[in-house]
């Protein structure tokens, strides 16, 4: 992809300034606002009730439709000129698929994916990023994007119980126990995504650790021994790891770490810092890490 990242920025932008990822193939769109350039629709068949890891907080993965009309069409070839990456095939230009994520309870969203498409259903442009590097904005009364938050608030009234359990009992798959603990993919959050610096594709996985007494009391025992904080520590239950994943040349870097207890409050975030990041890693040869690469890398990949 040419200058992933600021390929990423162009697009969203040119998304944001006209009122904007592949679509689920069995997308069933309804219409949620229009306005001179395009006609927006909503995919109501793939919109997902998620939590966010680093903080439990929910949010809604919603995927858009942007139909052009001719003077729209006109408009963004302009705007893709203007930004330095027009080639022929930008005629072809139809509609865009927009990928976003709202919260409900900040009245917030983010573009997180845009696809150009043809008339012919053929891509001409992809521009993602990983959602964390992305900030929520403000939903703007009276726009499309309020139209659709609108309308995800109808969905949720009428579904959300149905959503909330689903995504609970089906949010977490284990691949892998021993003595010392058992591990669960999240599958709310486990997603591939394209590095917008080098252009390679990586998995991001969080994995659950449910830790045996034995274990907690270890780790327990290990901070202590650093003078680190314990308030708290004797209800550890389990450890959420963040993990990218290099499948290619299986390796895996480490990217963050929350410690909860067993009732599920959060007792210390290490975040997504420098300082907090291991260097990319190979698993050590017939290890408990190694098996767990194998079981991410089967989980994701289905190899």
């Amino acid at each position: 992809m040419r200058g992933a990242a600021t390929r990423l920025a162009a697009a969203v932008a040119v998304c944001a300034a006209l009122l904007a990822g592949p679509s689920p193939a069995a997308a069933e769109y309804q219409l949620v606002g229009f306005i001179s350039q395009h006609h927006v629709y909503m995919d109501t068949d793939s919109l997902q009730y998620c939590i966010d890891p680093q903080g439990n907080r929910p949010y809604y993965d919603v995927w858009t439709k942007n139909v052009y009309s001719e003077e729209g069409r006109e408009e963004m070839i302009r705007k893709v000129k203007a930004l330095g990456y027009y080639s022929p095939e930008w005629e072809e230009l139809r509609y865009s698929l927009v990928h976003k994520y709202f919260r409900l309870d900040k009245a917030s969203y983010k573009i997180v994916g845009v696809v150009a498409m043809t008339k012919d259903d053929r891509i001409l442009e992809l521009g993602e990023a990983p959602p964390e590097r992305i900030p929520w904005e403000a939903i703007v009364p009276k726009t499309v994007d309020d139209d659709i938050y609108k309308r995800i608030k109808l969905y949720e009234a009428a579904y959300q119980e149905t959503m909330v359990e689903r995504s609970l009992r089906d949010r977490y798959k284990v691949i892998g126990n021993n003595i010392r603990m058992t591990a669960s993919v999240d599958t709310a959050n486990a997603r591939f995504f394209r590095d917008p610096y080098s252009g390679k594709v990586y998995a991001e996985v969080w994995l659950r650790l449910d830790l045996s007494g034995e274990e907690a009391a270890a780790m327990r025992a290990a901070r202590k021994e650093q003078g680190r904080p314990l308030r708290g520590w004797e209800h550890l239950g389990y450890i959420i790891d963040k993990g990218y994943y290099d499948f290619a040349q299986n390796r895996m870097q480490h990217y963050g770490m929350y410690s909860y207890t067993r009732q599920g409050a959060l007792l210390e975030r290490l975040e997504d810092k420098e300082e907090n990041r291991t260097d990319w890693q190979q698993p050590i040869p017939e290890s408990w890490g190694e098996y767990l690469f194998v079981q991410v890398k089967k989980f994701m990949t289905g190899e």
